[in-house]
């Protein structure tokens, strides 16, 4: 019984991948022009309808050339669960609920050593949140990065002040941060 639901599990998380890059490619790269604040700002598709909407800060250079960008959207999962049908059978049945999921994207620069996965942290190393996993690197955007949010990691943006991701260039053996202010994200979050 522990295997098939380890099965389910990993099955889900694969599903929620997939769902994610169907969902989200078209729009960043739509959106991604109209992202250039020192705040974290609420960007849509369409504004009157407020659908294909994300909240998202940039990092930019002295030159004003974009360094990377962060960005929160929503995917839409179906979770699979085993609900007990009847304690004295012991019988199961497969629920199937959509469920949104927040999740964080990070277009980093080109250049980064995909060997080694940015670790993402608030304000210190006290409150890690996790380590990016790569998607795919283009010109367009860098190399854009995602991991997938629970209500606690949005509780601490929430609170803290400063989103620190520490990701290595290739052929270096020291991390290079890069930071991105947290001011702006409660309100512009909530307006999702």
């Amino acid at each position: 019984m522990r295997s098939f639901i380890n099965y389910i599990y990993i099955k889900n998380i694969i599903k929620i991948l997939f769902f994610i890059l169907l969902l989200f490619s078209p729009l960043t790269l739509n959106s991604y022009a109209e992202i250039n604040s020192k705040k974290w700002t609420l960007n849509c598709t369409n504004a009157e309808t407020k659908e294909g909407c994300i909240v998202a800060i940039t990092k930019e250079l002295k030159n004003k050339q974009v360094l990377a960008t962060a960005y929160i959207g929503f995917g839409i999962t179906t979770e699979n669960k085993m609900v007990l049908v009847s304690e004295d059978d012991q019988t199961y049945k497969l629920d199937r609920s959509k469920k949104n999921i927040p999740v964080l994207f990070v277009n980093l620069p080109l250049d980064v050593d995909l060997r080694k996965l940015p670790l993402v942290v608030i304000d210190d190393a006290k409150k890690k949140i996790g380590d990016l996993i790569f998607m795919r690197c283009n010109r367009e955007v860098g190399c854009k990065s995602m991991m997938i949010f629970n209500e606690k990691n949005i509780e601490l943006f929430q609170k803290g002040k400063v989103l620190k991701i520490y990701c290595s260039v290739y052929g270096s053996e020291k991390p290079i941060l890069i930071d991105f202010s947290l001011k702006g994200f409660t309100k512009a979050y909530e307006s999702l």
